[in-house]
């Protein structure tokens, strides 16, 4: 869907770059200043498919939303922000019949109010995978494990080739996929408290993670816990013990 333009009003701040970051791995996303002219003119410059206002941390958007209604472009508007910022514009935004998200800034209900006011299909956008295209474009690895010290390993060996996510159990992991959804999860086999199977279960049990392949990391070699592990039916599993080359080229083999 990347050929899906964005058009995001709002200050720069932590928030309006998380919220592009967010949506920027699914589409195109242009920052515009909520000065009502510079709204105009990226209007007729981007020609966005529609347009994503955040509310959060502003001055007065009054202007910016007369100016919306009085050009009557009838573009979809998505509006991010708390209740009270509902409330203080309300009317305005029943004028533009914009879709007002309040629970969350970055999280997959903003995704699903961005792809619902464009007419797509929450299910498909979030299964459409980006093809490795380069430092700016690339594959995201989730690393779900429960210790720190091979997760700063994972990410030593990985970060030079990927986009990579990491989490410290299979709750944290849980929290990451609400706002990201990784072309491939590398899961620690065994944890406690939640463990690999059971985490894996989890995932899965989510239709929207239904497409992400889990590969299972693992620091036995007896044939029988292997066994054990491929019962499961993972993408694969690699041996934690594995060095750098062989980590990445066994990554590249399973996303193809």
């Amino acid at each position: 869907m990347m050929n899906k333009k964005v058009l995001l009003v709002g200050m720069a701040s932590a928030s309006t770059m998380a919220i592009k970051e967010f949506l920027a791995k699914k589409f195109n996303v242009k920052i515009c200043s909520m000065d009502a002219r510079t709204v105009e003119g990226m209007l007729k410059m981007v020609n966005p498919d529609m347009i994503l206002i955040n509310m959060n941390g502003t001055g007065n958007l009054a202007d910016v939303y007369e100016h919306l209604i009085k050009l009557d472009a009838s573009i979809p508007i998505v509006c991010v922000g708390k209740k009270e910022d509902y409330d203080k514009y309300a009317g305005y935004l029943e004028t533009l019949g914009a879709i007002v998200n309040t629970d969350s800034v970055v999280d997959n209900n903003l995704m699903k109010s961005v792809t619902t006011s464009m007419g797509l299909d929450f299910s498909e956008v979030m299964k459409e995978r980006v093809p490795n295209k380069g430092a700016g474009n690339r594959y995201t690895i989730l690393v779900i494990d429960d210790s720190p010290l091979f997760l700063r390993r994972a990410k030593d060996m990985l970060e030079d080739h990927f986009d990579v996510e990491l989490a410290t159990s299979a709750r944290r992991g849980m929290i990451v996929l609400e706002r990201t959804h990784p072309d491939m999860i590398l899961l620690d086999y065994e944890m406690p408290d939640v463990d690999g199977k059971e985490a894996y279960r989890m995932i899965k049990a989510d239709p929207n993670n239904e497409d992400i392949p889990i590969v299972f990391l693992t620091g036995v070699t007896d044939k029988d816990d292997i066994t054990e592990v491929l019962k499961l039916k993972p993408a694969g599993y690699i041996l934690k013990s594995s060095g750098k080359d062989a980590l990445i080229d066994r990554i590249k083999e399973l996303l193809q």
